[in-house]
């Protein structure tokens, strides 16, 4: 019986929408996140289930896995965009670190891993549709790492008394209190909060598949309280070309006149179609969440103020403001010390 949870990556996009979830449900939830954005929204939670952890996965320990019961592994430096800031980096953290993750656990005696992946290792599908068992060619870095973190727990680790399952999200939206302007559908909707205004790059003859935040926290939900051994799932609600999602989009903003630009050029090759009828056959999973209901959440969001768009908001602008932050800290101080 599953009562001890951690999950790495709390502090994240997913990870703000499935703690709580999880304590809802009565577990022992361990939250473990280096905390790049903040730690604020989980030193508000008041739950005496709720153990916080800061720690980079890279330095994890067997210890930190004791009395675990399932591990979610949500831990990685997040989106595409990022993870090309540094190759290496993203290798070390992305690969190894993740790996050194599963390995840590299985040595303490986890019994359940569940592996956020991504349907990016697919790549360039065409119009095809890719099931768990296409082929998978991925192009970005962040794809190419989860890929590798995927192959080696499957062949190498997963076994009768560690069993891995394995989640390939779709691109995900909606509101989550880590809040994002980076993903499609968010910065669309931003877009025409601020400006009346939708960007389409690379022409929006490229797919790419979409699912709610709360849909991804409530699937993982499902894998907890349910055991699948060395399953894959690709996990999403639908595909749709770039250009008709900003058509779609701006039809949920009445009486208000909205321009749609395009632009032919995007350094992001990624065109890819993807299945789910495995988790509604296997699973028993329906997502409930649709873009309308994820749009009209955070317009009424940014309304009321609730929400706002910062450096945070934007995991690329986040990574670089932190760089150059140390880049000047490591300039002017003396002794550790700025005065």
């Amino acid at each position: 019986m599953i009562k001890n949870i951690l999950v790495t990556g709390a502090g994240g996009y997913i990870g703000s929408i499935l703690v709580p979830l999880l304590l809802k449900k009565k577990y022992n939830v361990t939250a473990l996140d280096r905390f790049f954005f903040g730690i604020d929204f989980f030193n508000k939670i008041k739950n005496k289930n709720l153990f916080i952890v800061k720690k980079d996965i890279r330095k994890i320990t067997q210890e930190d896995f004791y009395n675990i019961d399932c591990v979610i592994d949500l831990a990685a430096l997040s989106n595409d965009p990022s993870c090309e800031l540094d190759i290496d980096l993203t290798r070390k953290i992305n690969y190894l670190g993740r790996l050194n993750c599963a390995k840590k656990a299985k040595l303490a005696g986890v019994k359940k891993y569940i592996f956020a992946s991504t349907c990016s290792v697919y790549g360039d599908t065409k119009t095809k549709m890719a099931t768990e068992t296409s082929i998978t060619n991925p192009i970005s870095e962040y794809a190419k790492s989860s890929l590798r973190v995927e192959k080696e727990l499957l062949k190498y680790l997963a076994d009768d008394n560690f069993t891995v399952t394995i989640v390939r999200n779709a691109t995900i939206y909606g509101y989550s209190p880590r809040m994002r302007f980076d993903l499609v559908v968010n910065l669309m909707t931003l877009s025409i909060y601020e400006s009346n205004t939708i960007y389409v790059s690379g022409g929006g003859n490229q797919y790419r598949p979409l699912i709610h935040v709360k849909d991804v926290a409530n699937f993982f939900l499902k894998l907890v309280e349910k055991n699948y051994k060395q399953e894959v799932f690709n996990l999403g609600h639908l595909n749709i070309k770039i250009n008709e999602l900003a058509y779609l989009i701006r039809n949920f903003y009445k009486g208000s006149k909205i321009e749609i630009i395009k632009s032919p050029d995007d350094p992001d090759k990624r065109n890819y179609n993807v299945d789910f009828s495995k988790i509604k056959k296997i699973v028993k999973f329906a997502p409930k969440y649709n873009i309308k209901y994820g749009v009209l959440e955070i317009l009424s969001l940014l309304k009321q103020g609730k929400i706002f768009k910062s450096e945070k908001t934007s995991t690329l602008g986040w990574y670089k403001y932190l760089i150059d932050a140390k880049k000047t800290l490591d300039e002017i101080l003396i002794n550790n010390k700025i005065f």
